[in-house]
């Protein structure tokens, strides 16, 4: 009996059974089970099959000229910091979207980068040739390590806002390329485009809808839904932002009218009628003084 008390006591850790396992990783936190399955090989090994963390959306930024950033985990209340390791040319940079724990960054120069702040990994994309008035957004389908990778942005002609160009970059490629449609029949919203069923997703500045194939490369503009607003009732130009999300599935647009009252509506786009519905009987309002 005493041989079998000592021999229990010195199992090594990852002799852990994968059941209590399991049961641990699902009270940590996401870098906490990062560092649980990184403590030994077997552990390592067996990390596909235990589950991840569940988390909330953390927030990033960039509190330091020097290639530090704070990562704001909210649920927990807890802060890290993260030095990514970009090039001392390219800072300042500004961050444009982030997926699956993948950051998209744009530095001077116009140098793009996809970081993982958790994991300290690097992909350079190439240089992104347009300027900020005419950048709309930009979104990828996949993490870059994925050979099914696609990264999409978004751009305007400043001559002719109905002129767009999509910048497509496939993962292993060294240039972008770009794909033109002069034959736009709405002005594009100032968000990302969204990612969905293998699709991308582009919002307009009324409600449009439009939608690009990566596989085919083709664009085209959906007949529904139909727009949020009519000539009549058109905000003017620049008094609104306008956002496309993606929740639980579902296509989300935010229209927040900043020019009285900060007026803010958000509709889900119903799949089987193809027409925006609004989530609350009367759109949010934000005192501008409170």
């Amino acid at each position: 009996m005493k041989e079998k008390i000592t021999s229990n006591i010195s199992r090594p850790w990852n002799d852990l059974p994968m059941d209590l396992l399991e049961l641990l990783v699902r009270h940590v936190t996401l870098v906490d089970s990062i560092r649980l399955c990184a403590s030994c090989k077997v552990w390592n090994l067996t990390s596909n099959s235990i589950p991840m963390a569940k988390t909330c959306p953390w927030l990033m930024y960039q509190e330091k000229l020097d290639g530090t950033y704070k990562l704001l985990d909210s649920l927990n209340r807890k802060e890290y910091t993260t030095k990514i390791g970009l090039p001392w040319s390219v800072f300042p940079t500004k961050m444009l979207c982030s997926k699956d724990g993948w950051v998209i960054v744009l530095g001077g120069n116009r140098a793009v980068f996809m970081v993982n702040p958790i994991i300290q990994h690097i992909v350079k994309l190439p240089t992104l040739q347009v300027t900020d008035e005419d950048f709309h957004g930009i979104t990828f389908t996949s993490i870059p390590t994925l050979l099914d990778c696609v990264v999409m942005g978004i751009c305007t002609n400043r001559s002719d806002k109905y002129s767009i160009e999509f910048h497509v970059w496939h993962s292993g490629e060294e240039e972008l390329t770009i794909i033109y449609d002069d034959e736009i029949p709405f002005s594009i919203a100032n968000t990302n485009p969204v990612y969905l069923h293998g699709k991308l997703y582009y919002l307009g500045e009324a409600g449009e809808l439009g939608v690009f194939d990566p596989v085919e490369q083709n664009w085209e503009m959906l007949d529904k839904p139909e727009p949020v607003y009519t000539e009549d009732n058109l905000p003017f130009m620049g008094t609104e932002d306008c956002y496309l999300l993606e929740l639980g599935g579902d296509l989300v647009s935010v229209f927040r009218y900043n020019y009285f009252n900060y007026e803010i509506c958000v509709f889900k786009l119903d799949k089987l009628k193809m027409e925006w519905i609004q989530l609350s009987r009367r759109p949010y309002r934000l005192d501008i003084f409170s």
